[in-house]
């Protein structure tokens, strides 16, 4: 497709993470659906069958045992989540839940998704940011997009006010525990300055006083301020704002669900460019080799750099790309296979893989490999399960003697 060609109309499905209910919207072609899809974040096992969402829940009052409604509390953590006599990771209980997103999403648009844009909580680290997209990706959906719940909601149209970005916006997310944000405009939206939760505070005026000044901004550099998270007729709990704050606050149409309703206008109507086409260029490197002899790596002394080593290419496509080695044992069939003769001894079977990005780039993530993975000329090697944004013409480093050279199609040589 060229550049100036028009892009098809696409399916856009927004979705906000809450502890207490995850909620999606579903857009079609421009126009976005009436109805709301709620999935309630309760998991529970019977009769050995796994089941989440609505059926959970329903279960869970009469039938089911050792229910749980904290995944999304538990997401990220290490330790299992029991559900009567079974454990499992918390973060695959919250993959079935985006599944179950993601199979109601495509009965109300009619087809697969194309765009799924994710609001998660603002207290999360970067860790779980990452983390949320791989399992997203896991779970189905495609074209992942995350941002934070205050990101996403500064997009939910306000009554009386053209949409766009304006100058630094104070959100007060009423919601749960509650909590206040501080975003400034970005060239693609607003962005997340700092944020601190609102117990403890005397009075909103006073959690943003405080904000403001632990981030070096004043209280006239407002150009809005926005209450959300308030359901409707809780009016008491946005006058004490409104008193504060004057005519700067800003209530969007449903305060309640602005996060989810802002997660799909931050795309809608977007044009979505052709994704550019990655390679990436398998080769044995003989500075490589030369450099982990030199560093005593694994059995370097017993080794010869091999004398023939085709360079081999892959396209890069799909959500995920795996590198490892091709194991029947360890069930493992990684689409950048390094198992072909001459085997690299210092390569894992898992050993790292390839997480395609919203913008058409890439980022690695090493699967904690035995030996370790590098970018580029950087001394020590990535930390395991954290990605890192790859440019074009970067190199990988793994095994004894193994370069992988990413990029795009014209260039990743």
């Amino acid at each position: 497709m060229s550049a100036s060609a028009v892009p098809r109309p696409v399916r856009l499905v927004g979705v906000g993470l809450q502890p207490e209910r995850f909620t999606a919207l579903v857009a079609k072609a421009g126009d976005i659906a009436e109805t709301m899809i709620s999935v309630p974040p309760t998991v529970c096992q019977r009769d050995g069958a796994l089941l989440v969402g609505d059926a959970a829940d329903r279960r869970a009052r009469s039938l089911c045992a050792g229910s749980r409604s904290d995944v999304l509390d538990r997401f990220g953590d290490r330790a299992f989540v029991a559900l009567w006599d079974t454990y499992f990771p918390p973060d695959h209980l919250v993959g079935m839940l985006l599944a179950a997103i993601r199979r109601n999403a495509e009965q109300v648009a009619d087809g697969p998704l194309d765009i799924t844009s994710i609001a998660y909580p603002v207290a999360w680290d970067l860790r779980r940011r990452h983390l949320i997209e791989r399992v997203a990706h896991a779970a189905g959906l495609t074209g992942v997009r995350v941002m934070t719940a205050p990101e996403a909601a500064a997009w939910a149209p306000v009554p009386g006010q053209a949409p766009g970005i304006g100058g630094l916006l104070l959100m007060f997310d009423l919601a749960s525990a509650g909590s206040i944000s501080l975003l400034e405009p970005a060239s693609t939206g607003y962005r997340l300055v700092e944020y601190a939760p609102l117990s403890g505070a005397s009075s909103p005026g006073a959690a943003a006083r405080g904000l403001l000044k632990s981030t070096g901004r004043s209280m006239g550099e407002l150009r809005e301020v926005r209450a959300i998270g308030a359901g409707a007729g809780e009016h008491a709990r946005i006058s004490p704002i409104a008193r504060e704050f004057g005519g700067l606050l800003r209530v969007p149409a449903a305060p309640s669900a602005a996060v989810t309703i802002g997660a799909v206008h931050r795309w809608l109507g977007v044009p979505q460019p052709p994704r550019p086409t990655w390679i990436a260029v398998v080769r044995a490197d003989r500075s490589r080799f030369d450099e982990v002899r030199r560093l005593n790596g694994p059995d370097a002394a017993d080794l010869e750099f091999p004398r023939e080593c085709p360079e081999r290419r892959f396209v890069l496509s799909g959500p995920r790309v795996a590198i490892g080695r091709r194991s029947r044992a360890r069930g493992t069939n990684p689409e950048i296979d390094l198992s072909e003769p001459p085997l690299d001894p210092g390569v894992s079977a898992q050993h790292a893989e390839l997480l395609s990005r919203p913008d058409g780039g890439w980022e690695l993530v090493d699967l904690d490999s035995t030996n370790g993975t590098w970018v580029g000329d950087s001394p020590t090697p990535i930390a395991p399960d954290i990605p890192v944004v790859l440019a074009d013409g970067d190199r990988i480093k793994l095994g004894m003697w193994t370069t992988i050279t990413v990029g795009f199609e014209d260039q990743a040589h």
